[in-house]
């Protein structure tokens, strides 16, 4: 079962509310949540979708029409006429986090042995391929090196052996919510991921919605994910982002106008997107934006300009584009008066 669209008559930020799942006619395996903070994104997906799969589950409904449901303030379509398999990948708890991956990787490892009839260094070998093939352009450090005989599960880092628990924070993260929900080989499920770039160098945001979009496709699932990561969003196509905001009465809306943001350039993205008015911080916009002042008034021979310019310079760097591009605009100036000084 996946979920097609829902709709929401009136709960906490949500009035009148409809968000489609569909492209064309088709339900799509990968679903982006963006906007600004305040438009519901977690909302929507920790209480309206858990509500509404659970209440299915548990016969919690009145029937519409073969796949539409009620359930409350909700109105749910799917696909199908099942039971969903729901995982809620929310991640609040680390500890927790790492002792169900230990779980679900000695599931598999003893799977190997025990049902495949692998020696144990042929499993730990298949696992670690597996791994592999899954971060592939990630270019980890680390490789999955086997279990002691306390049962801890090891990672080889160097030449050195270690637990989960001493990976770095992203590596820990890779583990824990890719790695296991690979090793789980969920299949027919909605799986609800809230902010997966949690803990992500920038390069690796930009390559972990990939890797959801190919399990989701593997297995027949549905991926529905809330993001802040302009990485993510330049990396998914328009027709899997759903951007969320409010309208002139303060209403959650999507905006069915969406151009996309598949390749563009990150500050375009958290400006346009994500509603990001400063991009540097704001001591140096305001510095910036009071140069362009005194350029505009043809004022950039004064002392005032000149030491700010010299600020701007010492933080900023020779090579700045902003600070190219205003000596760019002194020098268009300067021509431009001499040339009206010799017109003249």
């Amino acid at each position: 079962m996946k979920i097609k669209r829902i709709h929401i008559k009136n709960y906490k930020v949500f009035r009148d509310f409809t968000i489609d799942f569909t492209n064309n006619g088709e339900v799509l395996n990968l679903v982006v949540l963006a906007g600004i903070n305040g438009s519901g994104k977690t909302t929507l997906m920790r209480d309206v979708m858990w509500t509404c799969m659970d209440g299915i589950n548990h016969k919690k409904y009145k029937e519409i029409e073969p796949g539409k449901y009620e359930i409350g303030e909700f109105i749910i379509e799917t696909t199908e006429n099942h039971s969903f398999n729901i995982v809620l990948d929310v991640h609040d708890d680390i500890e927790s986090d790492v002792k169900s991956t230990k779980q679900v990787i000695l599931k598999y490892v003893d799977k190997l042995i025990f049902e495949n009839d692998l020696r144990s260094s042929e499993a730990y070998e298949k696992t670690n391929d597996l791994m592999n093939e899954i971060f592939n352009h990630f270019d980890l450090s680390i490789k999955f090196r086997g279990i002691d005989k306390n049962r801890e599960i090891m990672f080889r880092n160097g030449n050195d052996d270690i637990k989960i628990e001493s990976l770095s924070r992203g590596e820990r993260m890779l583990i824990t919510r890719i790695f296991s929900l690979y090793l789980s080989d969920y299949k027919n499920s909605v799986i609800l991921v809230d902010e997966p770039e949690s803990s992500l160098y920038p390069a690796w945001q930009n390559r972990i919605a990939g890797i959801y979009q190919r399990f989701a496709d593997k297995n027949n699932n549905q991926i529905i994910m809330s993001t802040h990561s302009p990485h993510i969003l330049a990396s998914v196509r328009k027709e899997q982002i759903r951007l969320l905001g409010k309208d002139d009465n303060g209403d959650i809306v999507v905006y069915d106008n969406f151009m996309g943001a598949y390749g563009w350039r990150i500050d375009k993205i958290l400006t346009e997107v994500l509603g990001i008015e400063h991009l540097r911080t704001p001591v140096i916009e305001e510095k910036l934006k009071k140069l362009n002042i005194l350029l505009e008034k043809n004022e950039y021979d004064n002392p005032e300009f000149k030491s700010l310019y010299k600020e701007l310079e010492d933080d900023l760097g020779y090579a700045d584009n902003d600070l190219i591009l205003i000596r760019l605009e002194i020098l268009r100036r300067k021509n431009k008066a001499q040339a009206d000084k010799a017109t003249n």
